[in-house]
């Protein structure tokens, strides 16, 4: 296949992902997302180019890159939804393409560079990364994740270093990409191990510091090492991908049977971005598969270009029907919930836009997966106001608030 029909195809794939998700602008808002909002909004702007440039590891996960991004775009487009899916969609489509640009640095052929880039573009398992705006984090960490593996892979390691920075100020699992980047100088490289040694520094001292001080000790965010917690993320994380779950041990078996150190290589990217996770046994969602999954499509296309792509062109027709009925019931669900989102935080908007004075919300139900931070969220960003206190009406102390309120 020549280069220009591979482009084609990776156009093709680009339109055929803006088709399928054109019904997203009619969704809306998570609790996430208004929380995000209620503080990055009101946050000077000096204290994320502060965070940024920090190289101590943020006690609070505070996470300089998409936090910034969501003081620009709330500032500038407020609780208009449809503004904040234009720069997330955008953003996973540049994210298809600096992959199809890193397969075909790779060596690989066009045909199957678009075959990669068709497999992570439009997998339904990561379908909310490119519906909910609260997932540009895991977005934004894979585009700066790419940008370093490519300009590497180009001979441009400094600049490869400042995208690693952004890549771990957007989320904290690219502190694995240092040792992704020792598996291309062991395979694909030329082992020039001098120009790793800045990324494994700055890799091993955000490393040690979360170890060490564990910043998310008692809650979700807590690192935990044992039987127990791997059992459960790698129980999870592969039922995510496949079903049956077992299937999965068929990529555990991958690089022993096809001898090319570019599988090998996505082999190891999808391996090391999950280590973080693994030990993340309180903070389960699919999604989060965004960041690994380029190394599942470098397997994929590292196949589809050598003497197994029959293998690959079946496993293909195999997996796209059944992704598109997971991507159609992914849909299904998130309109549902969403627009109960919509007509709750519309009301609860117009409520607090007329009663500016009010800080105690006392609720009796919300939507399905919709908690308290979202309330505060949305009234801090309606009336850009502080000390906002949100209880269920089966909290304690609930009645006692709402006495002491009109006493």
């Amino acid at each position: 296949m020549t280069e220009r029909a591979g482009s084609a195809l990776l156009i093709a794939t680009l339109l055929l992902f803006g088709f399928l998700n054109r019904t997203a602008y009619k969704g809306y808002f998570q609790d996430d997302d208004l929380d995000t909002l209620s503080w990055a909004q009101v946050t000077p702007a000096r204290i994320f180019l502060v965070g940024l440039l920090n190289p101590v590891a943020a006690p609070a996960n505070f996470r300089a890159v998409p936090a910034f991004y969501y003081h620009v775009i709330g500032a500038s487009f407020g609780l208009d939804f449809p503004k904040y899916l234009i720069p997330l969609q955008a953003m996973h489509l540049l994210n298809i393409c600096l992959l199809w640009l890193l397969l075909r640095k790779l060596g690989i052929g066009p045909l199957a560079s678009s075959a990669g880039a068709f497999f992570f573009g439009l997998n339904a398992v990561v379908f909310d990364a490119w519906w909910k705006p609260m997932y540009v984090f895991d977005v934004l960490c894979c585009t700066f994740s790419l940008a370093t593996l490519l300009l590497y892979a180009c001979d441009r390691w400094i600049l490869s270093l400042i995208a690693f920075w952004l890549a771990y100020k957007s989320k904290e699992l690219a502190v694995m990409l240092p040792a992704v980047l020792v598996c291309y100088e062991l395979w694909l490289g030329k082992r020039r191990w001098l120009r790793l040694l800045p990324f494994l520094a700055i890799s091993l001292s955000w490393g040690l510091q979360a170890l060490i001080r564990n910043p998310g000790r008692g809650t979700a965010y807590e690192l935990r090492l044992g039987f127990a917690a791997q059992a459960t993320t790698i129980r999870f994380y592969a039922t995510r991908l496949s079903r049956p779950p077992y299937a999965v041990a068929i990529l555990l078996l991958l690089p022993v049977l096809i001898r090319d150190r570019r599988l090998w290589f996505g082999f190891a990217l999808t391996l090391l971005m999950l280590v973080p996770l693994l030990m993340l046994p309180g903070r389960l969602f699919a999604v989060y598969w965004y960041v690994p999954l380029p190394g599942l499509a470098i397997m994929l296309a590292t196949m589809a270009d050598g003497r197994y792509r029959l293998a690959a062109a079946i496993f293909l027709l195999l997996w796209t029907p059944w992704d598109f009925f997971k991507f159609r019931h992914e849909q299904r669900d998130n309109l549902r919930l969403e627009a109960q989102n919509r007509a709750y935080v519309t009301e609860l908007a117009r409520f607090a836009k007329l009663n500016p004075a009010q800080r105690l919300f006392v609720y009796d139900g919300t939507p399905e997966n919709f908690h308290w931070w979202g309330i505060t969220g949305t009234v801090v960003c309606v009336n850009r106001v502080s000390g906002v206190r949100a209880l269920s009406i089966w909290d304690p102390g609930a009645r006692a608030a709402i006495l002491l309120t009109f006493a």
